[in-house]
Parts: C-alpha cells; structure tokens; sequence
C-alpha cells in the first residue's frame, strides 16, 4: 500500500481561510483525478500479469482530506514492488537461496502522474477565479 498526502504552507492556508474552502473541494477533484491515472497506468503498463488476479486487485481509496491510498490486495503484490530475498529453491539436500527480482509498478505509476498535480490544482483554481 502506498499513501498519497498533500501538506504545505499553502494548503494550511487554504484550509484555514473560509472563503477558500472552495479551493480545497478542486484540490480533492484532482487529487482524484491523479490516483485515477495512476491505477490506470499501473494496471494497464506496469503491472506485470500471468493470471490477471494482481492487476484486478489494484485498488485506490480515499482515506481522508487530501488522503488517498493505492495499493494491491493480493499477497505477493509486495513481492513484486519490493522483491524479495533469499528464496530457498531446490531440494533439501541441495538448498540453493536465491533473490528474487522485482518489477514495482505502483510507485512508478504514482511518480508518473504526481507530476500532474500542481497543473491540476491550478487548472481548478482558475476555473474558480473565472466565475
């Protein structure tokens, strides 16, 4: 699971100041916006698949103000983020360890779409002044 959070000067100041609340209902519709992309990308380019059953269990969720998680309920999601070490392979009488390789497709699908935030928020923002 990877937790998504804004902090910042400027998101205190939104929140504090009451007439800027508006602000922070754009901030949450490309907050959205961004984890939407990034499951997409990480389930339709990264994600490696045999069976289909990691890629369907990628999910995002919000967990609170500006709060998003995305992550994979199947358990060797992890194995394949972070890989894994020291897997005893053969036979008893011939233990070979070995490490595992790893193919990360949700922090890669969640940098590429981070980038997008400032943009978005912007975008919103604007469309607030406008009217």
């Amino acid at each position: 699971m990877i937790r998504l959070v804004v902090h910042g000067a400027r998101f205190e100041e939104i929140i504090a100041d009451n007439k800027e609340l508006m602000k922070l209902k754009f901030m949450e519709k490309a907050m959205h916006h961004v984890m939407i992309q990034a499951r997409n990308i990480s389930k339709n380019q990264l994600c490696p698949v045999k069976t289909g059953m990691l890629r369907d269990s990628i999910y995002i969720r919000k967990t609170g103000t500006l709060t998003y998680e995305m992550g994979a309920t199947m358990y060797y999601g992890v194995w394949h983020e972070y890989g894994s070490y020291n897997i005893q392979e053969g036979t008893v009488e011939n233990p070979r360890l070995i490490k595992t390789g790893y193919s990360p497709f949700l922090r890669p699908a969640l940098w590429r779409t981070i980038k997008k935030f400032p943009e978005l928020i912007n975008q919103y923002i604007d469309e607030i002044m406008l009217k």
